[in-house]
């Protein structure tokens, strides 16, 4: 690899979050150099090749309104909505409890409450949007390892697959690799969860 590389923004794992986050940064600032550093493989041309990445499998997600708002800013959603399924109502219901509330589109006076996408499709969209912004660099194949916190940022090295190093640094790092993320206890970034003594509720949507 070669010497040390600057970036503005550094996301760790390229998945829905980390690649959605990259667009809005990119559409915001353009001139962010933004990176987003994924042990998977993202394929150079996304229209017909499979993205083996866990967020992008055969499974689908329910993304709300307020998100769908979010891709149609970014002139994402008329992508989405050729794979999307409308989520018109709402239905919350309580284990061992005959009540329960609808919320329709309709009555919330929006064109629907949200949306189930495919999350492959989801995938191919992102990474052809992303492929249009300069200012977003994919790097593949690549764990983000011995982070440190310093004055202006943060040090890490980034070594590949094949056993490559090179150090790098940024204003800011981001760290979209799930809950339990190593990265985070390395970095000493702790959480704390309380038991507020609820019960799930079960949502169903048509």
């Amino acid at each position: 690899m070669n010497a040390q590389q600057e970036f503005d923004i550094c996301i760790v794992v390229g998945g829905m979050a980390g690649l959605s986050l990259a667009l809005l940064l990119a559409n915001q600032q353009c001139d962010w150099r933004i990176v987003v550093i994924d042990e998977a493989t993202f394929p150079s041309s996304p229209n017909n090749t499979p993205l083996h990445q866990p967020s992008f499998d055969a499974r689908c997600s329910a993304i709300s309104w307020g998100s769908v708002e979010i891709f149609q800013t970014l002139n994402m959603w008329h992508c989405l909505s050729q794979h999307h399924t409308p989520i018109n109502t709402v239905n919350m219901t309580e284990a061992k409890r005959f009540s329960s509330v609808n919320i329709t589109a309709t009555e919330q006076h929006k064109p629907m409450l949200g949306a189930v996408v495919e999350n492959a499709w989801f995938g191919t969209v992102l990474l052809q949007a992303i492929q249009q912004h300069s200012n977003i660099q994919l790097i593949s194949q690549s764990q983000l390892t011995q982070p440190k916190a310093t004055a202006a940022g943060f040090h890490f090295a980034l070594q590949s697959s094949v056993g490559d190093e090179q150090h790098c640094t940024t204003k800011l790092l981001v760290l979209a690799d799930g809950e339990q993320s190593n990265l985070a206890q390395q970095l000493g970034i702790d959480y704390a969860c309380h038991n507020y003594q609820q019960h799930p509720a079960h949502p169903h949507h048509t």
